[in-house]
């Protein structure tokens, strides 16, 4: 008899390396593995064998797919499924963290407050999954995650896909009942076949009964007598084990176990409502909601001391708020000045000391402690500083009153702090002023000293506190942050270096940027906020091995941030890997966290590009548009989103919509030309140039130039191209001008360049280009040793390495005449994920099809151009400009040796008008093109 572990080992070895059981369920058995393809840990969740003998594959795995479309930031994403050797399995994302349940067996009864919270994320997954006809049908602590502060339900949809797939509620001959008893609905135990959502509604009652309680309403000593206790016994009031659950709090678990499904909560979205009210409210639903009728269980004895109680509460904070100005009432928002999220802005402190970069320090410091408060909205360092470039201002300069007040105006901000720190002996004064944007008045004034550098953080944290405190946020909420020192760092020179970088990656000095935040975080290695500006300056750069190690450090830390940022570290850490649901989560955390920020919405869509999620990806960046309409990323992200889908006016009219957010129109340029590259329109590319060179543009935009430089390539003329390819600054932008060079010194001048860069850790995708190039000249032994130096510097698992090694290895396959490897590794560079913006990128059909071609195999060879020409690409023209004209040729040729003369017609004389102006060396293809199109014309005349 086989091992069951090394016959599903062997089953699963092309995906998946199962390395140990790590747990077992009433339907499958779970292992963690490793997701070869991915380079990621997975669960994989295998059916018991006689459950998987009594379901077969094909319904199985029909009805779980429905559960793999589920997309919410509560419910475990479905990675993948499938039958190999007999056994049926799915597969998800490999949580760390603690199951509901271990929490449980190990504290018991949760407080009451985290409750509301978790029954929320499990509810609003519900709701989520319930829209699309998706029951869960086995809702229990055992399959609800807990990943921080969230909740997270997983094997969603397992259930109903093994029910469905049977066609009944409980499989007797399989030995499984689907559901657990204990929380099953009356209606799964008397095996009623129209299950529907309010069977999900049942068992969150009794998650929330047990999760109050510490037990579950009803138990047994067989499962016969739990389900028979779900059928006919009524629960005890959750009062009778806690009496401290307030009364519409029990009311509404007690009203999700009635009996008949028709007296429950009708909906997910309802029961979630009634939640969120209970949640909003300081002691958890003490006032009931409305439809919750509160369990009247208080003696008249004790209803005399609470009201006494509370009278003496009352009245005790009454005289606290009118006598010590204690409370909202005495604050900004308590006298109507700001607003609950009101925005305001940081401005730069005035620096009236010896020391130059003091004065920014603490204005940062001051922006990251008020960015903590949750009742107001802060203006970020990145979102002040545009709008002092559209107003003309140097950024990272303290501001005349005046001009701040304008800047304040311009953002809609309804106040802003101005302030100075002043030295005082051998230490400081600092003084913060919030002044209302309307009139200038100055509503608030807030004043601390330190006596010596060393105390200097405390008093930043001193003074930011008194801030919040007295703009109107609760005391209770004030004393809960975490310390400046935490969330930052307490180390003030390292938080003046890593402030010092940020501003000169925003001047655009990016080298000193790493330097001084690396000299931060030799100052506090801890310094998770450095950590993560470390890593997107290395993305930034192109140097996705050192950003994926500074992330993770990031990641490490990443507690000590708050939500907002914890989030972000969250995203990056994941997108890095590759874990793009993972990442999908943290940025639908941060949207719910704050959901008029742009940002949430722009970094949403960035992850939906990843997987090529066209339609939802436009979606969000639209909706960043929406919540800031000068936020130039979410703009770019919709038009790539439209690209990806053909929807070229749709990508015009976004760009219509950016232009008056961007006087000096560089941004908008770019993308109008990418557009237009996109849909190979040269003719309207021309115009474009024609126009930008009459207005006096072209001249002063480089990017306009290299994109003009781009156009000549496509077109054939190649003297121009040469002469302005100077204009590419990184080694892979040389690529489509030695495409065209015949001289071997220009290509291997180009090579060093690349091997500089490979050794810098900057553009190493270059690499694999000029290793391509070696190839193409048949000097495959260079090639190959290029290629293994590149592996042996940067290692096999680097980011780029691990994509771009296929293209390199498809070119020295096709150069040694190994043509089905070259066609499979150009393939694989294509599905290959990637780890930057690149999401929209034609590649590898074009050679997958030039190895399809030589190896005699024309059909393959035209569905895969085919194939090329039909992806739009947003960063086309760098790429593109080598195969585009020659595989409009070669198509001409295949079509005409197939019969199919309208097809070549039409491919010869695409090529023709591409080509029709090109310089004299090409022409003789030209010619040629026209001969065969004049020939075919005739034939079929």
């Amino acid at each position: 008899m086989p091992d069951p572990i090394e016959q599903l080992t062997s089953a699963l070895a092309d995906h998946y390396r199962i390395e140990r059981e790590v747990g077992q369920g009433g339907m499958a058995t779970v292992y963690l593995a490793q997701d070869l393809k991915h380079n990621r840990q997975v669960a994989v969740k295998v059916l018991r064998p006689d459950l998987a003998a009594t379901l077969g594959p094909d319904r199985f795995l029909r009805e779980i797919e429905i559960a793999a479309q589920l997309h919410h930031p509560h419910i475990m994403p479905l990675y993948d499924s499938g039958e190999a050797d007999g056994f049926l399995y799915y597969v998800m994302p490999y949580e760390q963290g603690q199951s509901l349940r271990e929490r449980l067996t190990r504290q018991g009864e949760l407080p009451i407050a985290e409750v509301v919270r978790l029954l929320e994320h499990v509810v609003d997954a519900l709701a989520h999954a319930h829209e699309y006809g998706v029951v869960h049908r086995d809702i229990k602590p055992e399959n609800i995650m807990l990943s921080g502060q969230h909740a997270i339900v997983t094997d969603f949809g397992v259930a109903k896909a093994v029910s469905e797939a049977t066609g009944r509620q409980q499989l007797t001959t399989a030995g499984v009942a689907l559901g657990t008893p204990s929380y099953m609905a009356p209606e799964q135990a008397s095996a009623d076949p129209n299950i529907d959502q309010r069977a999900d509604i049942y068992a969150i009652g009794i998650v929330a009964y047990e999760l109050l309680t510490g037990q579950p309403p009803f138990t047994g000593n067989t499962a016969q007598a739990v389900l028979a206790a779900h059928l006919t016994q009524k629960p005890e009031p959750v009062s009778t084990h806690r009496d401290t659950v307030p009364p519409a709090l029990e009311a509404l678990v007690m009203r999700c176990l009635e009996k008949k499904a028709a007296d429950r909560w009708q909906s997910a979205n309802e029961l979630g409502a009634q939640l969120r009210a209970l949640g909003a409210t300081s002691s958890v639903g003490i006032t009931p909601t409305a439809g919750v009728e509160p369990v009247k269980r208080w003696s008249p004895v004790a209803k005399v001391g609470i009201v006494v109680a509370a009278l003496v509460v009352l009245a005790g904070a009454y005289g606290t708020m009118q006598f010590g100005k204690v409370g909202r009432a005495g604050t900004l928002i308590g006298r109507d000045l700001l607003a609950k999220d009101d925005l305001i802005l940081v401005a730069e402190f005035e620096d009236r000391t010896d020391d130059a970069t003091l004065g920014q320090t603490i204005t940062d410091a001051v922006r990251v402690e008020l960015q903590q408060s949750p009742v107001v909205e802060v203006l970020s360092q990145a979102g002040m500083w545009d709008g002092m470039r559209r107003m003309g201002l140097d950024i990272g300069t303290a501001l005349p009153d005046s001009q701040v007040r304008e800047l304040a105006e311009r953002e809609n901000a309804k106040a802003y702090v101005a302030g100075e720190v002043s030295q005082l002996g051998a230490g400081y004064q600092i003084t913060a002023r919030v002044i209302a944007t309307a009139d200038g008045t100055e509503a608030l004034t807030v004043r601390v000293t330190a006596a010596n550098d060393d105390e200097l953080i405390g008093a930043l944290e001193e003074l930011g506190l008194q801030l919040r405190r007295d703009i109107g946020e609760s005391l209770r909420s004030v004393r809960s942050a975490p310390p400046l020192s935490q969330v930052t760092t307490s180390s003030l020179p390292a938080l003046r270096a890593l402030m010092a970088g940020s501003r000169a990656e925003r001047g655009g000095d990016r080298p000193r940027a790493i330097t001084l935040i690396e000299e931060a975080l030799r100052l506090d290695s801890t310094f998770a906020t450095a950590w993560r500006s470390l890593a997107v300056m290395h993305v930034n750069s192109n140097r996705y091995r050192e950003a994926t190690d500074a992330i993770a450090r990031a990641y490490v830390f990443r507690d000590r941030l708050p939500e907002r940022e914890r989030l972000g570290v969250t995203s990056m850490y994941h997108s890095l890997r590759s874990e793009y649901d993972l990442a999908e989560v943290a940025e639908r955390q941060l949207i719910d966290l704050e959901p008029d920020d742009p940002f949430g919405y722009v970094g949403l869509s960035n992850v939906l590009l990843k997987v090529h999620r066209w339609p939802e990806a436009e979606a969000a960046a639209l909706e960043g548009v929406e919540k800031d309409s000068s936020e130039q990323i979410a703009y770019w992200n919709a038009v790539e989103a439209q690209i990806a889908q053909g929807r070229f006016d749709a990508a015009d009219s976004t760009l219509a919509l950016m232009a008056p957010y961007f006087p000096d129109g560089a941004w908008h340029r770019e993308m109008v030309q990418s557009n237009l590259l996109a849909q190979r329109d040269l003719e309207a590319l021309r115009l474009f140039h024609d126009s930008l060179g009459a207005e006096g543009i072209l001249q002063q935009d480089v990017q306009a130039q290299f994109s003009q430089c781009l156009s000549f390539f496509y077109r054939g003329r190649l003297t121009e191209a040469r002469q302005c390819s100077t204009l590419f600054p990184f080694p892979q932008m040389l690529f489509p001008r030695l495409r065209y060079l015949s001289d071997t010194t220009g290509v291997l001048r180009g090579i060093e360049l690349g091997r500089t860069a490979m050794v810098e850790g900057q553009d190493t995708e270059a690499v694999a280009f000029f290793v391509a190039l070696l190839a193409e000249m048949g000097q495959t032994s260079e090639a190959q040793a290029l290629l293994d130096e590149w592996r042996d510097l940067v290692g096999a698992d680097d980011p780029v390495f691990l994509v771009y090694h296929n293209y390199a290895e498809g070119a020295i396959a096709l150069a040694d005449g190994d043509f089905d490897s070259a066609a499979q590794a150009f393939l694989a560079f294509n599905r290959s994920g990637y780890p930057t913006s690149l999401h929209l990128f034609n590649r590898g059909f074009s050679e997958a099809a030039n190895a399809m071609d030589r190896a005699g195999r024309p059909d393959s060879a035209i569905a895969l151009y085919e194939r090329a020409l039909a992806q739009p690409s947003i960063y086309a023209g760098n790429y593109e400009v080598r195969w585009y004209p020659f595989a409009l040729r070669r198509l001409g040729e295949l079509y005409e040796a197939r019969g199919d003369r309208d097809q070549a017609v039409d491919y010869y004389q695409r090529f023709i008008d591409l080509w029709r102006d090109a310089d004299a060396e090409l022409q003789p293809q030209v010619d040629d093109a026209r001969q065969r199109l004049v020939g075919l014309v005739g034939e079929r005349g």
